[in-house]
């Protein structure tokens, strides 16, 4: 293997770990987001529950 053969080799594996590198923190961003999205679900959750008792407790007056 020529000394060229071996830069060309190490040009390629320079490019495929700076696009591994770059997967991984797009992997990573996306999995802080997606965690973020969780905890506002979560909160809208509580809410409607919240609102689900409170509407239970007003119907619950009525009689038929």
């Amino acid at each position: 293997m020529e000394i060229k053969d071996i830069n060309s080799a190490l040009q390629e594996q320079r490019v495929a770990s700076s696009d591994i590198a770059r997967h991984v923190e797009g992997i990573a961003q996306m999995a802080e987001s997606n965690g973020h999205s969780v905890k506002h679900m979560a909160e809208a959750v509580r809410n409607l529950e919240d609102l689900s008792g409170h509407l239970d407790g007003l119907v619950s007056r009525f009689r038929i």
